[in-house]
């Protein structure tokens, strides 16, 4: 193992580098390859074309997209780590209590959350623990306990949403006014179509292809 340790390190190292020089390609062991059997050296310019040329333009910018979620995953881990909420979906309880602006009874608020409930009461008992909600009595029903959110989990939500703001203006910081405002047009032009395939309920491939691509050509 002492043999290995040093390659290990110039291994991580070298991957730094190249994620670095890289970032949208962060986890592309195959491009990391390529990179490594090049000695650090960019690919020649036709190597580039030819695999634009390989790869269909669908699956690139499926690709692209993935790349962007996982840097988006990884800025809010590295937010949340630095606040008392240890996951997402903690701050989506919080942000459902925050907008309702009641307390909302604990089958109402997992619903709203679209959380299974195992998982969603798991999450509501860590916010209890740590104070950011309470549990009180409806007042127009004694007998119903409400789920409401504390001056604590209030603070917390306001400071974690000013931080996802910055962070939303990080992620499109190369982009100038008219290419943010095409990028979101185009996102919510993708969105329309998605959101029309959810509600079909249909899951097999071949036939959501047949069904709403055609449609489009």
């Amino acid at each position: 193992m002492a043999l290995l340790a040093p390659n290990v390190v110039r291994l991580i190292e070298a991957y730094g580098a190249y994620v670095a020089r890289h970032p949208a390609a962060g986890g592309d062991l195959i491009a990391f390859g390529g990179y490594l059997q090049r000695g650090g050296k960019e690919p020649p310019q036709e190597e580039v074309d030819l695999e634009s040329a390989r790869v269909p333009r669908p699956m690139r910018i499926l690709r692209e997209l993935g790349w962007l979620s996982d840097h988006y995953r990884r800025y809010i881990r590295n937010l949340l780590r630095h606040s008392r909420l240890a996951e997402w979906d903690d701050l989506v309880i919080l942000t459902v209590l925050h907008a309702a602006g009641r307390g909302l009874r604990k089958s109402e608020l997992l619903e709203n959350s679209q959380l299974k409930p195992s998982s969603g009461t798991e999450v509501i008992d860590r916010l209890l623990g740590h104070n950011l909600l309470r549990i009180l009595p409806d007042p127009n029903d004694g007998r119903v306990k409400l789920v409401t959110i504390t001056d604590k989990g209030q603070e917390e939500y306001v400071h974690i949403s000013e931080q996802i703001t910055l962070l939303s203006e990080f992620m499109v910081a190369n982009f100038d006014e008219d290419q943010q405002i095409e990028l979101l047009r185009n996102l919510r032009l993708l969105n329309e179509l998605h959101n029309g395939v959810a509600a079909s309920g249909e899951e097999d491939i071949t036939e959501l292809h047949t069904t709403y691509v055609n449609r489009l050509l």
